[in-house]
């Protein structure tokens, strides 16, 4: 339910709280002026805090659609690696047997010819020479040759396609990482997975949710890690380090 900033709750709340509480010493105008600066403070803190909570939710639907962005890019360029390395693949057995074709064909060529020759012993004077070319006509199998490299590409396209590599799929915002003691700190999380479980981890305890107020009573270094499955039930960690310091 959205929250109304509405003056006259705010007003009638002060204005019972200053009545109950200073009635004998403050006149019916004193209690007005000072219950209306009051309901003007708290709808300013209000309409602070909405926009507060909107600029994060804009923030928030931002880095989603970057992220979202990259896995498509990411994607792309993996169909397009896919792509290049079956052609590759294609290519490489082709050569043989295009060799083998033209090996062939250029057999039959030169039979034709001697069958259509009215002068054998000139076609016979040619005959080895001609074998010769075209027995250098090679059509070994060249893919044994080129396997290894062809795996390895195999196998770096196949884990680009697995661990999406070069985007992040969670995060955490903090607007500041160093504090003072019993300074708070309201930090948030991000999850591409958000219906999958996710979670804050803090000193071995584990808050639920994407939203977390830090405050320390004493000093110290501080590892708060966010967690959350991914699409294949992987748990995926990412952390932040606060540091509490004493004031001076």
């Amino acid at each position: 339910m959205t929250k109304r900033f509405n003056f006259w709750d705010h007003f009638n709340e002060a204005y019972t709280h200053l009545e109950k509480k200073h009635k004998s010493r403050l006149t019916d105008d004193k209690l007005v002026s000072f219950a209306s600066e009051l309901a003007l403070k708290l709808v300013e803190i209000d309409f602070k805090e909405k926009e507060n909570a909107y600029n994060y939710e804009k923030a928030e639907a931002e880095i989603k659609n970057l992220i979202l962005q990259s896995k498509t890019q990411n994607e792309a360029l993996q169909i397009e690696k896919l792509k290049s390395l079956v052609q590759a693949h294609a290519m490489l057995l082709s050569v043989g047997d295009n060799a083998a074709i033209n090996k062939a064909n250029a057999v039959v060529s030169f039979l034709n010819v001697v069958g259509n020759a009215s002068n054998e012993k000139m076609v016979a004077s040619y005959t080895n020479q001609v074998m010769t070319l075209i027995n250098q006509i090679s059509n070994k199998d060249m893919s044994a040759d080129y396997k290894p490299l062809l795996d390895k590409i195999k196998e770096l396209a196949n884990e680009g396609f697995e661990d999406g590599r070069g985007v992040k799929e969670l995060g955490i915002i903090c607007p500041r990482v160093k504090l003072r003691i019993n300074e708070a700190v309201e930090i948030n999380a991000y999850t591409m997975y958000a219906n999958k479980e996710h979670y804050f981890e803090l000193e071995g305890r584990r808050y639920e949710g994407t939203c977390l107020f830090f405050i320390s009573e004493a000093a110290g270094e501080f590892e708060l890690s966010f967690k959350a499955r991914n699409h294949k039930n992987e748990l995926l960690s990412t952390s932040i380090k606060l540091r509490v310091i004493e004031e001076n």
